[in-house]
């Protein structure tokens, strides 16, 4: 990797709704931005395919209204605004980063299923090793650097869309139940 730059999960717009640059940040540019630090990862090497190499891009081409709309249809739930405008430029993503604390590729709309169809097995490990203690909502809606993925509310796991494939480094996980507008 070269400088000091370093992606993190948490920097997505699409995860990070409260983001410092969001008057001058916009979707695209924050991919292109991303895409660019992971041009230079030193685990890109063998990690995707030489296609996505070639081109220097990550994303997937973009999803249509009426692939989202079938996504939605299929799922019984409308998608937030946000992560429909991510799937209308990049249907998917081939490489999220080689670090520990990235999940799997993120999916297409056609891949997207819910966490507890999937993988109930995390959802009742969580809950049955521990029960967690109530999280209230200034550490529960943190994103950025100061976002701590333990920290979480273990009764939304079960209504979480997975979004991303499973990795060492874990889930991207989006709970269509909580709306927050931020100011």
């Amino acid at each position: 990797m070269t400088g000091e730059t370093k992606t993190h999960a948490a920097s997505l717009p699409l995860l990070d709704p409260r983001s410092a640059d969001e008057e001058t940040m916009t979707l695209e540019t924050t991919l292109k931005q991303w895409n660019a630090d992971l041009i230079n990862d030193e685990g890109l090497p063998g990690s995707v395919a030489q296609e996505f190499i070639d081109t220097d891009w990550f994303g997937l081409p973009p999803a249509t209204e009426e692939e989202i709309g079938a996504a939605e249809t299929r799922l019984g739930v409308r998608l937030p605004a946000s992560y429909r405008e991510f799937l209308l430029f990049a249907n998917g993503w081939v490489y999220p980063g080689n670090d520990m604390d990235f999940p799997g590729s993120l999916r297409s709309c056609s891949e997207i299923g819910w966490f507890k169809d999937e993988d109930a097995d995390w959802i009742r490990a969580w809950i049955d090793t521990d029960p967690g203690i109530p999280v209230s909502d200034d550490e529960y809606f943190v994103y950025g650097d100061d976002q701590d993925p333990v920290i979480m509310r273990r009764e939304y796991l079960a209504s979480c869309l997975k979004i991303s494939e499973s990795s060492e480094g874990g889930v991207y996980l989006l709970n269509p139940n909580v709306l927050r507008v931020c100011s």
